[in-house]
């Protein structure tokens, strides 16, 4: 009779042990499904995320090649994987994307512009031949595109950023770096950069800057503006410009130019500063944009120091001393520095160039601001 009830109770434990070892592997195989479901969709969210980005760089390949072009359109990439682009030039922002893989959606969304590289460097010099005899503090990159005779002699720059050279295998035993600054070789494009006068005259009527108007060569001391200086210069005329302060930006017209020699031209005619001159840039005027003479030699002549806050595009900077340049130097043809010369770039303010202002379209880049 004991036995009997021992192995009841036996058959019992057993029953009930292995009504619990059920309900186990009952509850474990669901966790492991309901973990495998989880993961799938963890990896379907990140695949749809990965696809939205996708899609903004799909976007921005296309604006470095071209203006954004208005439209919609569905791209598939496979098996339950697409990309929906959604691009108006005329909205910010200009580029909606939603991404789709499996059941999971991403939705993204960026604005897009075209920056230039050139934005990087404090001296940006074109031409070939150019001089630095004496040390030149270039607090910043620099880029020179000649491919031959970059410089005259034996440079002496004090760098603290990049040194770029388009010229392969050219010997500067006089450049000293500073920090983290490298002598790295570039396979840009040496295209000049271009000032549309149509497009900037319609920007200043906009805006409705306060213009005044120089026509021809000759002397003119101690002239206070603010706004812009518009000077127009026939071929071989010399305009001297002592102890100017001038708030906003200094342009200067080379007149009788065909536009295919406005595109290379660089000393037709020259400009001046004497004394102790200041041109600072306004973002209301046109916005960094300090110098634009893009045909034009700029010199530097008698005693004081000219300080310069903006941008300056030059055809040639001939006799540069004494000189004070916070933004970037962009010179179309050779420059020449002799004593006491600072090249700053303006560290930690946007740069806003006008859109008349055309950088060489090799040296540009796409500039992504997401959303």
């Amino acid at each position: 009779m004991m036995r009997a009830k021992e192995r009841g109770a036996i058959l019992l434990l057993a029953v009930l042990l292995g009504g619990l070892l059920a309900a186990l592997t009952l509850s474990v195989l669901s966790a492991a499904s309901m973990e495998m479901r989880g993961s799938a969709n963890a990896e379907a969210t990140n695949a749809a995320r990965r696809l939205a980005r996708a899609g903004v760089e799909i976007a921005a390949a296309r604006r470095q090649e071209g203006p954004l072009v208005a439209g919609n359109e569905l791209l598939s990439l496979g098996a339950d994987q697409e990309i929906e682009l959604d691009i108006d030039p005329e909205r910010s922002p200009n580029v909606r994307v939603v991404g789709r893989s499996g059941s999971a959606r991403s939705a993204i969304a960026a604005e897009l512009s075209l920056a230039s590289a050139l934005d990087e460097h404090a001296l940006v010099v074109f031409g070939a031949r150019s001089s630095f005899p004496s040390p030149v503090q270039i607090r910043g990159a620099a880029y020179f595109a000649a491919r031959e005779e970059p410089f005259v002699g034996e440079p002496v720059l004090d760098l603290c950023g990049d040194l770029e050279l388009a010229a392969a295998g050219f010997a500067l035993p006089f450049v000293r770096f500073a920090h983290v600054g490298r002598l790295r070789s570039s396979r840009r494009a040496a295209e000049l950069p271009q000032l549309d006068l149509a497009a900037l005259l319609r920007e200043l009527e906009r805006r409705a800057v306060p213009l005044e108007r120089l026509r021809g060569g000759g002397t003119w001391k101690d002239l206070r503006h603010a706004g812009v200086l518009w000077v127009e210069l026939a071929r071989g005329e010399e305009l001297i410009l002592e102890n100017l302060e001038l708030e906003g930006t200094l342009l200067v017209q080379s007149v009788d130019l065909a536009p295919e020699q406005q595109a290379i031209e660089t000393a037709h005619a020259r400009v001046v500063l004497r004394g102790r001159s200041r041109v600072r840039a306004r973002a209301e005027v046109l916005g960094s944009l300090a110098l634009a003479a893009p045909c034009t030699e700029w010199s530097l002549a008698g005693e004081g120091t000219t300080e310069l806050e903006g941008l300056a595009l030059v055809g040639e900077a001939r006799e540069l001393h004494d000189l004070e340049l916070r933004g970037a130097l962009w010179a179309r043809g050779a420059v020449q520095a002799l004593h006491r010369v600072t090249f700053e770039p303006s560290l930690g303010e946007p740069s806003e160039r006008p859109a008349a202002l055309l950088a060489p379209p090799s040296l540009s880049r796409v500039r992504v601001e997401w959303r």
